[in-house]
């Protein structure tokens, strides 16, 4: 073994291969580069491997946050720590000084952008704290107000994390945005509606006037909240479509929340044939009553069932009365089962309903 590694050696000094230059390193630069970049990946995945072992001490607590943020971070240390090892070993070796400064400029953006994103993963991980903390307390805060604090602070970490890295290059921050003068008021014209909007979801969220699953009724949309967003509102219609509502057009509108109603409201009319008599009219009216506070559902308390008006074809009754149900789905049941009863009292009763027709009278023509 010694033997072949002295001939390797002698024959590397005669034909000088490791001395010749390639793209601005000799290829003795580059074997060594290479071999810095093997151990580091070889790190980087022996961290991630231990990464768990090493913090297995947040098993024995009670709290899981700590280990969500072991799990989270494991990637992310190995390769944190696999940049640092390329750091310091690019420094101590020669590989002039063009290369170096590239090299180095890399990594320390491969590791700045390694530890924002673990700062931005982690913000789950603290926002799930603090909603525990909440929770545990029994504090009145709405789940929305969790949902936009993680993703306003992702927002935060990403612009500042942006502008740590380009301070981190030497860039003066500071001149950079006083440098853009009318680019950035350009810029901060065409973000007014996203400041609007954002100031629209904080008040949405600070006063409450739905949640996600409440029916809502705003300006010409109508339907089922699905998520409150850090710009705009996702509202279901009942036709299946999905439309998007800025938060600051919905912050200043005037909001009907349908889905906080304990009851319901029903209000018809019934049109029943002239040929109909006068008893027999308040039989009908009478019997409607008794169907409407038979059922269980119905708020005997507030039953209007009244001879309403005359109608160009038929006697009109009016019926309005409530059910105490939150959703359509309800509503629809109840309402089939009282106007199937109401039809059955009809018919026991001979009462026919009325339908549009016209009489037309012809005189004899005087002769």
């Amino acid at each position: 073994m010694e033997k072949l590694l002295n001939n390797l050696n002698a024959y590397l000094k005669e034909t000088k291969i490791l001395d010749s230059e390639f793209f601005l390193l000799t290829n003795g630069k580059w074997l060594l580069l290479f071999l810095l970049l093997l151990v580091g990946f070889v790190l980087q995945k022996l961290i991630q491997a231990l990464w768990p072992r090493i913090f297995s001490f947040t098993k024995l607590t009670l709290t899981d946050w700590d280990d969500r943020l072991v799990e989270v971070s494991k990637s992310y240390a190995g390769r944190i720590f696999a940049g640092l090892f390329w750091y310091i070993g690019i420094r101590f070796c020669n590989f002039g000084d063009t290369v170096e400064h590239g090299l180095l400029a890399g990594i320390r953006l491969y590791i700045g952008l390694n530890l924002i994103l673990f700062i931005y993963k982690s913000v789950d991980v603290f926002v799930g704290v603090v909603k525990a903390s909440t929770n545990a307390k029994r504090l009145p805060i709405d789940d929305q107000v969790f949902v936009l604090l993680q993703k306003t602070l992702k927002v935060f970490v990403a612009i500042f994390g942006f502008l740590i890295i380009v301070q981190n290059f030497g860039i003066n921050v500071m001149s950079l945005l006083a440098g853009l003068g009318l680019g950035g008021l350009a810029i901060a014209l065409a973000a007014q509606d996203t400041c609007a909007n954002f100031f629209g979801s904080v008040m949405i969220l600070l006063d409450r006037p739905f949640r996600i699953g409440d029916i809502i009724k705003v300006s010409n949309v109508e339907g089922t909240v699905e998520d409150i967003g850090f710009r705009s509102t996702k509202v279901r219609t009942f036709y299946g479509s999905l439309i998007t509502v800025p938060n600051a057009e919905m912050a200043k509108s005037h909001i009907d929340n349908l889905g906080v109603r304990v009851q319901r409201r029903v209000r018809l009319h019934l049109g029943v044939e002239y040929s109909t008599k006068p008893e027999l009219m308040k039989d009908f009216i009478n019997g409607i009553k008794k169907v409407i506070a038979s059922n269980e559902l119905a708020d005997k308390d507030n039953i209007t069932v009244v001879f309403d008006s005359y109608g160009d074809f038929s006697l009109n009754i009016l019926l309005n009365f409530f059910l105490n149900v939150r959703d359509i789905k309800g509503e629809l049941i109840e309402k089939e089962k009282i106007l199937l009863e109401v039809y059955t009292l009809a018919d026991s009763l001979k009462v026919g309903f009325a339908f549009p027709t016209q009489t037309i009278h012809l005189s004899k023509p005087q002769l």
